[in-house]
């Protein structure tokens, strides 16, 4: 690593800060299983200066799905289910879904499913559900409920709704991963969140992590906020506080979007996969042929073409079994290697494992409707050009 070079990543980092783009930054790199650089700079709470604090806690939004899709393969692995096997053997209002088509005169009705969804699906977004919760069978749920539900209770209301198109012909970012959330739960007979903490957090060593935010560690939290854009046309950064969107109740544990983490937990994690499902405590928590076959492009034709053309960040990446994978460095005009593989999340988290280069970037801000695209690429490109 040329460490006079990497000073040009601390530079634009900074420059995020000062030039009120992001409240906070925090950044890691681990090659070879050290960790050989860290910057964090901003503001824990923008209005009283409070400095952004190292141990801080951050919704990471869908950084929580390579969590999720991890704990599915654990069962995977173990041969509880197999990939192209029907998710109805394990949660049976799978068998009821209905597709909404559109007819020739402009009017929807439903047809039924061609074939069933399969865990395949699920993990790689193409079973044709949606990412809109405000549904009749949601709101009914919560009506009837007091706003008290679980995991499985919501999403065996939300598979009421139509799908959005048949099983496998489309990839659409959508709940899929908060649904191997609740088969885990039914699989295993644990609330998904003790699963979690059990097979994933306890093993990689991750003592901050979880669906919640503790009393004890709300001093800890960092403030999130929201870009808005007013009225002059000018952009601002306003205090939300502790919310996630995704929470849909209490008991109701998101597994595509809501855990709460740290920088230091997640890189953890994200070690662990990085060599082959070892954290680096000795622990296991996945085979390397798992992590392989996560990091696999599972998308081709239509599938690749909806997915790499809803976000041009995404040009020369496939989708793996929950993750974005590189599969062509010259198309996607960046400088990573090809087989590197992560996620981000909505409030500007991000996550690049390479197993090439034995190396994991985390980034952690907490900025919701933030320049993702943009400085996600610029932090990749300031990391690679500095590794000779």
């Amino acid at each position: 690593m040329n460490f006079k070079r990497l000073e040009r990543l601390t530079s634009y980092l900074d420059s995020l800060i000062i030039n009120n783009v992001l409240p906070c930054v925090d950044c890691a790199i681990n090659i070879g299983g050290e960790r050989i650089y860290r910057h964090t700079a901003g503001y824990n709470r923008i209005e009283d200066k409070t400095p952004a604090r190292q141990d801080a806690l951050y919704n990471i939004y869908s950084m929580s799905k390579v969590i999720t899709c991890t704990a599915a393969l654990q069962l995977w692995e173990d041969g509880i289910f197999l990939l192209d096997e029907p998710a109805v053997k394990f949660i049976p209002e799978f068998a009821d879904c209905t597709v909404r088509v559109r007819n020739a005169d402009g009017s929807t009705s439903t047809e039924p499913l061609a074939r069933p969804i399969t865990f395949r699906d699920l993990f790689t977004m193409s079973a044709g559900l949606t990412y809109n919760p405000d549904v009749p069978a949601i709101r009914e749920l919560r009506e009837s409920t007091d706003n008290d539900f679980g995991t499985v209770d919501f999403f065996r209301a939300y598979l009421r709704e139509p799908l959005s198109f048949q099983p496998g012909s489309r990839w659409l970012y959508s709940l899929c991963h908060d649904a191997l959330g609740a088969l885990i739960e039914v699989i295993t007979g644990m609330r998904f969140g003790e699963y979690l903490r059990k097979h994933i957090f306890e093993p990689c060593g991750m003592k901050d992590t979880g669906f919640t935010l503790p009393a004890d560690k709300e001093e800890r939290y960092a403030g999130q906020y929201r870009r808005t854009i007013q009225t002059d046309g000018k952009s601002v950064m306003e205090y939300i506080g502790p919310v996630c969107g995704y929470k849909y109740s209490d008991r109701c544990e998101s597994g595509g979007a809501g855990i709460i983490s740290t920088l230091d937990d997640y890189s953890s994690f994200a070690e662990a996969l990085c060599h082959g499902g070892m954290a680096a405590n000795g622990n296991r928590i996945l085979s390397s042929a798992a992590v392989r076959a996560m990091a696999l492009n599972q998308l081709d034709g239509e599938r690749l073409a909806f997915f790499s053309g809803e976000n041009p960040g995404r040009s020369g990446y496939g989708y793996g079994l929950g993750v974005r994978t590189m599969i062509d460095p010259a198309k996607a005009a960046v400088l990573s290697s090809e087989g590197e593989f992560g996620w981000g999340g909505a409030a500007g988290s991000y996550v690049l494992i390479d197993p090439a280069n034995d190396m994991t970037i985390v980034f952690f801000t907490h900025m919701l409707n933030g320049y993702n695209a943009v400085i996600h690429p610029r932090i990749k490109s300031l990391v690679y050009s500095s590794l000779d």
